[in-house]
């Protein structure tokens, strides 16, 4: 029950799922040559006590909102270099600070924190955030290392609902094994001069209203959302691993004002009559449609 809690859609395939770079090679937002654009002039002593840690990066938002910036800093680091890239979850992590991990509103001007988010790692298998990593899940920057790894911009903004008033960030962490990464998408509104997180609440077929799993971490639905930036809904497929005997049909809703997709989960079971009736050329055929619209209609999941 604990998978079905944090990973219903841990891989995309609805047989056997797929190696784990295939996450990195299809992922659209991460840019092999990024630039930094931290904050001018920035330092750490001049907003203590309220950052009491360890500064990973900064972002100036002064384009979107004078005067604003952004900090990812951590608590409780260590520090860790990769020397191979020998499993699963080394993709994930690259060289890595290892901690606690948060963001924070400044403004500039007057050494001021506006607000601070904290990344609850609960149920994770790691919670860190990469200072150089192969190119495919973060956009890097600068000359590789003998490993192939380049320098991370871990704020470099994403595309996620296609707000212009807004920049949308993502980092990445370990499920365990050869799953799908577990990415965190947060942003920072300008018109609301606010940090806000992403929510996803999943309906699974047959529960109701009443029950439903509610995170602000995403799997296999930002991956999708990633290929289609801004998009109302998403109707995909996902599997829960290898050899897995049922894969799970998915619809999503986006709801701009409180940030959240909203969908319902079907689980149908894994065999050549089901994947051909749901299936046509790994998409999603009319009878799957049709089966998402069902479920859709009798659970209802957005809110009046």
């Amino acid at each position: 029950m604990k998978l079905r809690i944090f990973g219903l859609i841990l891989v995309l395939a609805f047989a056997a799922g797929p190696a784990f770079s295939n996450y990195t090679e299809t992922r659209q937002g991460a840019k092999s040559n990024a630039v930094p654009k931290p904050i001018p002039g920035f330092k750490a002593a001049d907003y203590a006590p309220a950052i009491d840690g360890f500064v990973v990066e900064t972002r100036d938002l002064a384009p979107l909102h004078p005067g604003r910036g952004l900090i990812l800093w951590m608590k409780n680091v260590t520090k860790t270099e990769m020397t191979e890239y020998d499993s699963c979850p080394t993709w994930f992590t690259g060289s890595n600070y290892s901690g606690l991990i948060y963001a924070s509103l400044l403004d500039v001007k007057n050494h001021q924190v506006l607000q601070t988010l904290f990344f609850d790692m609960t149920n994770q298998e790691g919670n860190s955030l990469p200072f150089r990593i192969t190119p495919g899940l973060y956009s890097v920057y600068g000359n590789p290392n003998a490993l192939g790894e380049k320098a991370t911009i871990l704020l470099e903004p994403d595309q996620i609902d296609g707000d212009p008033t807004c920049e949308e960030y993502a980092f990445f962490e370990d499920p365990g094994g050869c799953f799908c990464p577990v990415a965190f998408p947060f942003g920072y509104d300008s018109a609301a001069d606010k940090l806000f997180r992403f929510k996803e609440v999943e309906y699974q077929e047959g529960e109701g209203a009443g029950k439903r799993w509610s995170t602000e971490w995403m799997t296999d639905l930002f991956f999708k959302i990633d290929q289609d930036p801004g998009g109302k809904r998403y109707d995909f497929s996902s599997s829960v691993g290898h050899g897995s005997e049922v894969f799970t049909l998915h619809r999503y809703e986006y709801d701009r004002k409180l940030r959240t997709f909203y969908g319902v989960s079907v689980e149908v079971p894994d065999d050549e009559e089901h994947n051909n009736l749901y299936f046509n050329k790994s998409k999603l055929s009319p009878a799957a449609q049709l089966l998402l619209d069902k479920w859709w209609k009798n659970i209802n999941p957005q809110p009046k």
